[in-house]
């Protein structure tokens, strides 16, 4: 689950601290080393080092973001993890984004190793800077967890029902699961991709079930549209039963409703398995290049429109020429690049 919101509301005017290195209690660390002011005037300077060690650590350049964009965005992220920093720090307790955390709810660096470990093997890279708590305020009665994130000024947050304080498990949930999928989805901030998002995060579950069918609902609006067609046809159903001549499947009014469910179900999945061809063909593309771990590594930094052009190319030379020409024009395909050399 992706929740994104403008947290200027909550951090304002907040300084930034060259090196920050949080500890919320004996149990946890929140790191923000790699962010300094040397390394942000590094990235003004366009160096593709340093570029390539905050993608190392999740922080991608978006389609489109130049190294100035890109550079401000880094800046308000440790500045309002600064301030979030200091106001539980002293407080001991912090309200944000209407939930209730404590610092006492902090969760481990252990409990988040093993899914670094989970995306370090699937996409190379390794998110050790976003706070997380234990927590159960506002926490629905199958609600397991979700990140808070803005697409505006990098700030994350993990908040995760505190019966994973001492199980791996719960219900059909799993801790590493569910805080490596919303690692990918904090990794992808400055994407605004909707095609492929859920696609990338379901292949951090040990499902294969889910791996191959969790991104099908790529937006609330998906679910919302099989799961009204359906109860609408529900509620006609218990009509048709109780209130007058029983009506057939096919026949009308009822034969509407049916249509409905139909019409739904075949758009999101019509349009999942189209998806699912394209990021195939663009695997199979890469694949005459790249070796399989740096081709996935490589598909997650791409935008939908990318994916797409990549799968498009007819032969090995052309996806060559393709990945020089937008590198030549794009800072973000330098990084790339430089990580996964051709």
């Amino acid at each position: 689950m992706r929740i994104r919101y403008n947290r200027q509301q909550h951090f304002n005017n907040a300084q930034l601290s060259s090196a920050i290195t949080v500890n919320l209690n004996s149990k946890v660390e929140l790191h923000l080393k790699l962010i300094t002011e040397k390394k942000l005037d590094l990235v003004r300077e366009r160096d593709l080092e340093t570029l390539a060690v905050l993608d190392n650590h999740g922080l991608l350049m978006g389609p489109g973001e130049t190294v100035e964009q890109f550079a401000d965005r880094l800046q308000l992220l440790s500045a309002n993890i600064n301030q979030f920093k200091s106001e539980i720090l002293e407080s001991g307790a912090i309200d944000i984004f209407d939930t209730h955390l404590e610092k006492a709810g902090a969760i481990p660096t252990k409990d988040f190793k093993p899914a670094l470990e989970k995306t370090r093997d699937l996409y190379d890279f390794e998110i050790d800077w976003v706070p997380g708590f234990y927590t159960n305020d506002r926490m629905g009665v199958l609600f397991a967890g979700c990140a808070f994130y803005s697409t505006d000024d990098y700030f994350a947050l993990f908040v995760v029902r505190k019966a994973f304080e001492k199980n791996e498990r719960w219900l059909i949930y799993s801790r590493t699961e569910l805080l490596a999928h919303e690692l990918c989805h904090i990794a992808h901030m400055g994407f605004g991709s909707v095609t492929y998002e859920e696609m990338f995060a379901y292949q951090t579950s040990p499902s294969r079930f889910r791996r191959v069918v969790g991104g099908v609902f790529r937006t609330p609006l998906d679910s919302y549209l099989i799961l009204g067609s359906v109860m609408l046809l529900a509620a006609a159903q218990v009509v048709n039963r109780f209130v007058g001549e029983m009506i057939p499947l096919t026949k009308p009014p009822i034969a509407f409703f049916v249509m409905a469910v139909v019409f739904c179900f075949s758009v999101v999945i019509g349009r999942y398995t189209s998806n699912l061809r394209v990021i195939k063909r663009a695997r199979k593309r890469l694949r005459v290049i790249f070796e399989e771990k740096i081709v996935r590594a490589i598909l997650f930094r791409c935008s939908d429109d990318e994916i797409a052009a990549i799968a498009d190319t007819p032969t090995p030379d052309a996806l060559r020429t393709w990945l020089q020409d937008t590198a030549a024009a794009d800072i973000r395909w330098q990084v790339i690049l430089q990580k996964y050399p051709v």
